[in-house]
């Protein structure tokens, strides 16, 4: 029996049944496996985040042990030319058990390996079961653990090899079954490796952005919510204006520094830019002093779009007499910013796609058709989020993305799950870009309405409307002074007679009344005269207005 779609590594995990071992039995200890293999993964992924690299692998490795039966276990990174194995990890119980040969090997050549490495040159997972019949060893070196049978595996990251990962010592002799988990565990050593790196260089890149903006002596930085008070404040802001950072931290901009003949203008142009994103242009402004002396400065403003939340408004305030000396450096502080901001859309989506392939492999355990069913929409739900996040990190402006091209992608994941040869799909959103808080619903929203069009709107008896030779589905969106329309059509047999539309309470149409009339403050309308049409119309200022109305006379 297969079951290798259940894992990524399209190897095949099989047991053949014994007249010593009853199918019954096979089948217990299969699933007993999987099991712990699951359970393995979902104790790396829960895993303290703060943890270094070598401890999450040494984990991981303990895992592979366990799992495989085995008393050597072991993580190698290979170079770029696959000539110098560049970094070493191993096992709790290798590091501290007999073997006295692992201290000071962290790079060399692979030419001097042994036959561990045989895996490089095939290119496939290698199994020794009988170490000391091998022609081809090497030895081992002086105080090495005495190795009986070995395992180890290459992993690929884009056809090439990267790392190897390896097991020893198994009292029984290694299968393929042992080959499927510990692909499926080195698969997850190389996503940690990944993580960890990316993790460091955020750290180091906001490392280096908060020692710019901290250290130019001569550049007050400011940071300021949508409510106008100080979220950020570095020294330079309290040498030009007298305020500490404890004394301006959760203060209005307007109690701080600006003058009494400035605010109601001010309190405007904050207002307004929350509202609809439009930014304050720089200008030479006096602005007060703690001590309510004048301060002549050139304030220039940014709108930063965090993952999640409000955007924030960060002012730059020069003295003018030093302007010229540190526009190169306020510039790259700026960049910094948004390097940041675009890491942390590509983890959210690497940790949404986590979720996804989580979902995909429980999907393919054992499972009634109803629960599979809705655990392959879930992840489309999902998916639809993650590809957002994805185009955000990819597109030039951090703060919108082009629809045309995100709802591309959305239909291309969604026809490989739900595979519709006989629709003709077609997508039209010729220069509509949006904001994340946009793109995400209306996404979700095409998802569930295309998939209620594969499923329903064309039976296999059942022929596009009169006169049509093709069946159709289209996704329309364009916008206009404001307004967004998004419109799904498809030319099927439309809607039962019978259905309230106002009263249907399946999932699907749930989400997309929710989605389209309560988060993006849209109209929604159906039209079953020829197929079936939705179109959503919604204006995303006008709800933020209604909304900070509605917030006012509370």
């Amino acid at each position: 029996m297969s079951f290798g779609e259940l894992f990524p590594t399209g190897y095949v995990i099989f047991l053949l049944e014994s007249p010593q071992t009853p199918l019954s039995s096979i089948t217990r200890l299969r699933h007993q496996k999987i099991e712990l293999l699951l359970q393995a993964r979902l104790r790396l992924s829960e895993a303290d985040p703060g943890l270094s690299l070598d401890t999450l692998l040494r984990q991981l490795l303990n895992e592979a042990e366990d799992l495989t039966g085995s008393c050597v276990g072991f993580f190698h990174l290979f170079s770029e030319d696959l000539q110098t194995i560049s970094l070493q990890t191993w096992s709790d119980r290798t590091l501290h058990g007999p073997c006295t040969a692992l201290a000071d090997q962290y790079h060399y050549n692979i030419d001097v390996a042994g036959i561990w490495v045989d895996c490089v040159q095939t290119r496939k997972p290698v199994i020794h079961n009988d170490y000391k019949s091998v022609p081809h060893k090497k030895g081992l070196p002086p105080g090495h653990v005495n190795l009986v049978r070995d395992l180890v595996i290459p992993i690929f990251h884009h056809q090439k090899i990267v790392a190897i990962i390896g097991v020893g010592n198994k009292a029984a002799p290694y299968t393929v079954e042992d080959i499927d988990h510990l692909s499926i565990l080195g698969d997850l050593a190389w996503d940690i490796f990944l993580r960890k790196r990316e993790e460091q260089r955020l750290q180091e890149s906001e490392s280096r952005f908060r020692k710019l903006i901290n250290d130019i002596p001569l550049v007050s930085i400011q940071g300021y919510g949508s409510d106008g008070r100080v979220r950020f404040w570095n020294p330079a802001s309290e040498s030009l204006y007298g305020y500490s950072e404890e004394e301006a931290m959760g203060k209005s901009l307007l109690e701080l520094i600006i003058p009494p003949e400035m605010q109601e203008e001010v309190r405007e142009a904050v207002s307004r830019m929350a509202k609809t994103g439009e930014t304050i242009p720089p200008a030479e402004l006096t602005l007060q002093h703690k001590d309510g002396s004048k301060v002549d400065v050139f304030s220039s403003h940014a709108l930063i779009y965090p993952t999640h939340g409000e955007p924030e408004l960060f002012c730059v305030d020069v003295d003018l007499g030093e302007r010229k000396k540190i526009e190169e450096n306020l510039a790259a502080a700026l960049q910094e910013k948004e390097v940041l901001i675009k890491e942390v859309h590509h983890r959210v989506k690497n940790n949404l796609a986590a979720v996804v392939g989580l979902l995909e492999m429980q999907a393919h355990l054992p499972l009634d058709a109803a629960t599979r069913q809705i655990l392959i929409e879930l992840v489309a739900r999902i998916r639809s989020m993650a590809l957002a996040h994805e185009h955000l990190y990819q597109a030039e402006s951090l703060a919108n993305i082009s629809m045309q091209q995100y709802l591309e992608a959305l239909l291309y994941h969604l026809h490989s799950a739900l595979p519709a040869p006989h629709i003709n799909f077609q997508v039209t959103a010729p220069e509509v870009e949006s904001s994340l808080d946009i793109a995400i619903p209306c996404g979700l929203i095409v998802n569930e309405l295309l998939t209620n069009a594969i499923k329903y709107a064309f039976p296999e008896s059942t022929s596009p409307q009169s006169g049509q030779k093709e069946c159709r589905v289209t996704i329309n969106m364009h916008q206009h002074e404001g307004i967004y329309t998004l419109q799904v059509s498809d030319n099927g047999i439309g809607l039962p007679d019978d259905l309230d539309q106002k009263k249907n309470q399946s999932l699907g149409m749930m989400l997309v009344r929710m989605l389209g009339e309560h988060q993006l403050g849209g109209r929604l309308a159906i039209d079953t005269s020829q197929g079936t049409t939705m179109t959503l119309t919604f204006a995303p200022g006008k709800r933020h207005a209604h909304e900070q109305s509605l917030s006012a006379h509370r």
